[in-house]
């Protein structure tokens, strides 16, 4: 039994030293980490489908008779609702035989006789005179501060300069207001539309020198 314990003693120090070392092994590898989160889902804008093109503008009606009678119906029976005169531009709603269906300027509605009113192309809407181009400017800084000229533009319903004039020239100095003038006539124009129609207009360049 002696000889027995001293090698039981060492047993049981080797089991206590592997335990120490499976235990010290398990703490040294710390926790396990988390999983990653899954990737963030990917943001993708909605393609917008390009904007309609604007409707084309209606089909008007002129009229060429000096009065005309706007009646409630396609007839000459009809009872009269309202009355145009020569000129006039009404908006095109309907067509039957000798008859047009119109949209008056207030909004009301009735029938003209297509004898004394004319179909027209469509309508083009008021609009603003707009520069289309305007030719770069020479700046001379030696005299600066030697005045203003103003020169008047006549331009045509085309676009077109028909004629200018200076309506003032404060550096008393002929030569500059040459050079404004040179400068307008090289702008090129978009008349105004009114009433369906490009009219003429005037166009003052003010020049600073």
């Amino acid at each position: 039994m002696p000889s027995i314990a001293p090698a039981l003693r060492i047993a049981l120090g080797l089991a206590a030293a592997a335990s120490i070392l499976v235990v010290a092994g398990c703490r040294s590898a710390g926790p396990v980490p988390p999983p990653a989160p899954p990737p963030a889902p990917e943001v993708v804008e909605p393609v917008r489908p390009p904007a309609p093109p604007p409707p084309p503008p209606p089909a008007t009606v002129r009229v060429t008779g000096s009065t005309l009678n706007v009646r409630s119906g396609p007839s000459g029976n009809a009872a009269v609702v309202a009355k145009v005169k020569k000129g006039d531009r009404l908006t095109l709603l309907e067509e039957r035989a000798d008859w047009f269906r119109v949209q008056l300027p207030a909004g009301n509605e009735g029938w003209v006789s297509a004898r004394y009113a004319r179909k027209q192309e469509p309508c083009l809407p008021d609009a603003a005179p707009q520069i289309l181009d305007a030719p770069p400017l020479s700046i001379d800084t030696t005299g600066a501060g030697r005045g203003r000229v103003v020169v008047q533009a006549h331009v045509a319903a085309d676009g077109s300069i028909v004629s200018t004039k200076v309506l003032e020239n404060s550096t008393g100095d002929a030569a500059l207001a040459e050079q404004a003038t040179a400068e307008v006539k090289r702008i090129r124009f978009v008349a105004p539309v009114r009433n369906c129609q490009k009219v003429a207009f005037l166009y003052n360049y003010s020049r600073s020198f």
